[in-house]
């Protein structure tokens, strides 16, 4: 179930203990997302005469620093941001907002029910066969989700709490690892950081304990030499400093309080001086991608596996076609719909794509440091990418080269006689042109022959693949059977969803395009009977973004994605 994840995933848990004191780490990174209110663009209706060349805008890209505001609004694309309400996502679908589960669900002692009621037309069957999860399935793997992070963190390192029974922990077992390594990047709840040559609270309370204690302790060594008192010397200050420091007077005793205000935070790259106790070993703009990535993957896997869909990684690199232009698009996890056959299945055969996983590392959205366009289009970018291929069901692929003149052509040269210098090997390699047998060869003369005769198989090996006339291997898989799947038949309107996520946040985010858009897209021609005037406008709409660490905004986007999932696996 978790296969896709492999070894990769390592836990951090109960390697740092929180309570002892260690090297700073650097400054926590401020959580900021991009916003585009400035960037927003009315989207017009495009003619033959009116659309952009979008090959031309984006063939001109060389480096990241060239894509502007002109790249996005080439796109024609509306953005709606969905603040809290459901309704708003699924406005132009109400078919898809009832399979979404009512909020009362998400109560721990909500009544437990067979499924969702039965939509007029409907049946509560997956695609694949399967019965449609019951209110049941949802409140075992919601209730994984509720579990606070303590208490999950110490069910991984079996850590007993106050005779508390452990939480179980099933289906989102991998969430939980990952986000216990997410969490000593981004958990601020517990940093003090330490100035140097000062103590913390809790050490200052301990320290005046032992000075109580020395001072009841002094005594003198020889009582008939009164001025021989023997007195400790002074240790030299090397907090930090490296070098001994003069010792001056005291300073009174109203000065000797310690300011444990939090120092005034610089940029989050700054390494401050001292020491520090809490939970992280690093910021957020230093955590590895591989742990936003893995959290991610983890928390969609769960829900796609209930309505028989499967995670796997694309085995072709993703791209987005622009007529001939390929553009790389990153996909952090792909979900798909296994074949019902059995030995499709097990050759390892694949249906859809049906959603999308695109996970970032780009930090600090408010001081400019990333760019909000750049981040809006590889959301866009891979939705497009997956649209494209889910528009390719019923095709064949045209592979590059295919009937080209050099795809079908002979190669010049490859005359009789073979390459220039190279001698035309008799039939009969016994006999010499004398007539006489060849005597046998010795093994001196033996190797030789084997050596030559290598380097000849493999000069001959490279002269017929260049003489092979082929075309390219192409970019779809050969092993995935393209499919919209979810989409409504006879619809010219597909609807792909991505699942994205920044900082420790995901976002859910609904791309409605038309298929005459992207036909434009891969051709670059207009259609020439308009069907509908506002094919030429997809609608891009988001949620707002969930906090991982937080169990309500976890279980608001579990309970959306079981929705969604539900949607796309249905029975039409």
């Amino acid at each position: 179930m978790f296969s896709f994840l492999g070894g990769s995933s390592s836990l951090l848990a109960a390697r740092h203990d929180p309570t002892k004191e260690r090297p700073a780490p650097p400054y926590p990174t401020p959580v900021s997302f991009p916003r585009l209110e400035s960037f927003r663009e009315a989207p017009h209706a495009w003619t033959e005469g009116s659309a952009p060349d979008l090959f031309k805008h984006y063939s001109r890209i060389r480096k990241l620093s060239d894509v502007s505001t002109q790249h996005l609004a080439a796109l024609n694309v509306s953005l709606r941001d969905i603040s809290h309400d459901f309704d708003d996502f699924f406005s132009t679908n109400e078919l898809a907002h009832a399979f979404v589960p009512p909020a009362s669900w998400l109560e721990p002692s909500a009544a437990p029910s067979s499924a969702l009621p039965a939509l007029p037309g409907q049946s509560r069957v997956l695609s694949n066969g399967r019965p449609f999860p019951s209110q049941q399935d949802f409140s075992i793997r919601s209730k994984e989700l509720r579990h606070t992070n303590e208490d999950a963190y110490r069910a991984l390192t079996r850590t007993p709490h106050n005779g508390q029974p452990p939480a179980r922990l099933a289906h989102f077992r991998r969430f939980w690892e990952a986000l216990d390594n997410m969490n000593y990047y981004w958990d601020t709840s517990c940093d003090e950081y330490i100035p140097e040559g000062s103590v913390s609270q809790s050490d200052n309370g301990r320290a005046r304990k032992e000075e109580s204690s020395e001072d009841a302790d002094e005594a003198v060594v020889d009582t008939d030499e009164p001025r021989k008192r023997v007195r400790p010397n002074p240790q030299p200050d090397t907090s930090g400093a490296g070098f001994e420091l003069p010792v001056g007077p005291a300073p009174p005793s109203g000065e000797l309080l310690l300011d444990i205000r939090p120092p005034k935070v610089p940029g989050s790259a700054e390494k401050p001086p001292g020491t520090y106790r809490g939970n992280r070993i690093g910021n957020g703009a230093g955590m590895p991608e591989s742990y936003r990535t893995d959290a991610a993957r983890a928390f969609v896997e769960p829900i796609a596996w209930s309505f028989g869909f499967t995670m796997a990684a694309h085995r072709k690199p993703p791209v987005l076609e622009i007529k001939s232009l390929l553009v790389p698009i990153k996909l952090s996890g792909t979900v798909w719909r296994p074949p019902n056959e059995r030995e499709k299945a097990r050759a390892g055969c694949l249906q859809g794509p049906v959603l999308g996983i695109s996970c970032r590392s780009e930090t600090e959205f408010a001081e400019g440091k990333a760019d909000p366009v750049l981040d809006v289009l590889r959301e866009l970018g891979a939705m497009l990418c997956l649209a494209q291929e889910r528009a390719r069901e019923g095709r064949t692929e045209r592979k590059p080269g295919e009937n080209r003149w050099w795809t079908s052509v002979p190669r010049w040269g490859g005359g009789p006689g073979g390459e220039m210098g190279e001698a035309i090997t008799s039939s009969d390699d016994d006999i010499e042109p004398g007539g006489e047998e060849k005597t046998a060869p010795n093994s001196e003369t033996k190797a030789r022959a084997n050596t030559r005769g290598t380097s000849s198989k493999r000069k001959q090996a490279i002269i017929n693949a260049w003489k092979t006339l082929r075309v390219g291997s192409g970019y779809w898989d050969p092993r995935v059977d393209y499919a919209a799947v979810g989409k409504p038949p006879g619809s010219k309107w597909d609807e792909i969803y991505l699942v994205s996520s920044l900082n420790h946040h995901i976002s859910i985010l609904r791309l409605r395009v038309h298929d005459d858009y992207i036909h434009y897209l891969l051709t670059g021609d207009c259609p020439k009977q308009v069907t509908d005037p506002e094919w030429s406008t997809p609608v891009l709409s988001r949620s707002r973004w969930f906090d991982l660490f937080t169990p309500e905004d976890r279980l608001e986007a579990f309970r959306l994605l079981w929705g969604i999932m539900g949607y796309l696996a249905r029975v039409d």
